[in-house]
């Protein structure tokens, strides 16, 4: 009886994952002490992270401050940056929004429930089909 429960919450946990990869946006949880639970490719895609930090348990500012690192998240002091977007989502649980630089990557943060925080990243579209492309 165990094994067969066991068998149906994998199978659920691996067409939920299938289905997540299947979605144009890239897609993270955080649980509320701001550590990567839920992600699907494109969340490693779009944000371009090494695989040490796409793992369960890493925290989101390792990966803010990566993303710093790299300039995309503007210039400024680094420990500034991710001190300020932590606070935003920590304290003042504001939802925010950043275009990544310098491919233009919109990157949303924001509490869902219990505290738990989801990120959303939209791909860019290029100039050339913004208008045109449907």
């Amino acid at each position: 009886l165990l094994d067969d429960a066991s068998e149906a919450l994998q199978y659920n946990r691996d067409l939920l994952q299938s289905a997540l990869d299947q979605v144009r946006h890239g897609l993270s949880v955080f649980d509320k002490d701001m550590r990567l639970i839920c992600w699907n490719r494109q969340y490693r895609e779009l944000l371009n992270i090494p695989s040490d930090l796409g793992r369960v348990g890493v925290p989101l500012d390792r990966i803010l401050r990566n993303c710093a690192e790299r300039g995309d998240l503007g210039p400024g002091n680094l420990d500034q940056i991710v001190a300020d977007l932590l606070m935003k989502l920590a304290v003042t649980r504001e939802t925010f929004q950043l275009r990544l630089e310098p491919d233009g990557h919109l990157w949303r943060i924001g509490l869902v429930i219990d505290g738990e925080l989801i990120g959303d990243f939209e791909p860019a579209i290029p100039w050339s089909c913004r208008h045109n492309c449907r």
